[in-house]
């Protein structure tokens, strides 16, 4: 009976790992989604309201939600506070405190800061251009982590199981 229960035990937290690892994927995915609502959000302000940064910011944090809303309400706050760091730095902390729930990938983090650093000091149209590159590289990447999550999210699932499945019969 204890057997049959720590079995299942093994299974199921085996399994739940590898529903975890597809979880991963389909949270980048959904990351990336939110990123290019921002940054149709920032050309838009920029574009057609010609709203400063630290505004166009807060704006974003009241229409995204989690870890995204957080990241720009600080960058707003920071760039409040006029420490004498520049934009692209704040950007860079900020990003470098998101959580591991976004799924970012480093790439991801480097691209959001790249476009941090580009923000501010350009004129808007540059800042256009600017956002636009960074759009069609967020869709590039999208584009390759939907290609991933269809590719590995049953592999994962699957391995989760039968490792628990592989485990259980070597223990007993």
């Amino acid at each position: 009976m204890l057997r049959a229960a720590g079995a299942a035990a093994v299974i199921i937290a085996s399994t739940a790992i590898g529903y975890g690892m597809g979880r991963e994927l389909s949270n980048r995915i959904r990351s990336l989604r939110e990123l290019g609502r921002v940054a149709d959000i920032l050309k838009a302000e920029i574009q057609y309201a010609g709203t400063p940064l630290q505004e166009i910011f807060r704006e974003i944090a009241k229409r995204t939600t989690g870890s995204f809303a957080a990241m720009f309400r600080d960058v707003a706050d920071k760039m409040e506070q006029r420490d004498g760091k520049t934009l692209g730095t704040i950007f860079k902390e900020c990003i470098q405190e998101l959580p591991a729930e976004t799924g970012l990938t480093g790439n991801d983090k480097m691209q959001l800061e790249g476009l941090g650093t580009r923000l501010g000091y350009l004129d808007s149209r540059m800042q256009i251009q600017t956002i636009e590159r960074f759009k069609e590289e967020l869709k590039r990447e999208q584009e390759e982590a939907e290609g991933d999550y269809r590719q590995k999210v049953r592999v994962y699932r699957c391995l989760g199981f039968l490792g628990g499945v592989f485990l259980t019969l070597l223990l007993l």
